[in-house]
């Protein structure tokens, strides 16, 4: 036996190397990756539940005092890129149904949906640098 282990001595250091890399990948790599991995899934999970949030927040409100909220709205919804396509239909729609309006609150709601429809129709570069107001 003690032949066996001086002939193959490298082999078993080399063996011994590669479980105890692998020992601290399971005790130490493996918890952080798990751990990260579920703070992606609660945040991705937390801005599902911010932008339906506002969704309904913006149905919900309907002229008088709750129009700045609705514009503040329309503005934030650029946060969310995810979900762009779908904003972009929403608003666009919005837009072309209250386009007609005579009403100047609304018209200051078209007029800020427009930009947000505009910001997410941009490319990056545009987003990057032309919608920054100095």
């Amino acid at each position: 036996m003690e032949d066996f282990y001086t002939n193959h001595q490298g082999l078993l250091e080399f063996i011994g190397l590669i479980l105890g890399i692998f020992a601290i990948y399971i005790s130490i790599i493996q918890p952080i990756l798990s751990f990260t991995k579920a703070q992606k899934k609660a945040n991705k999970d937390k801005r599902f539940e911010t932008y339906h949030n506002l969704i309904d927040h913006f149905a919900g409100a309907n002229g008088g005092t709750k129009l700045d909220r609705q514009i503040a709205i329309a503005f934030e919804l650029r946060r969310f890129p995810e979900y762009h396509p779908v904003t972009k239909r929403i608003l666009k729609d919005w837009i072309n149904k209250h386009d007609e309006s005579t009403e100047s609150v609304i018209k200051r709601l078209v007029k800020e949906m427009q930009l947000t429809v505009n910001y997410i129709e941009a490319s990056y570069f545009e987003r990057r640098f032309n919608f920054r107001k100095k």
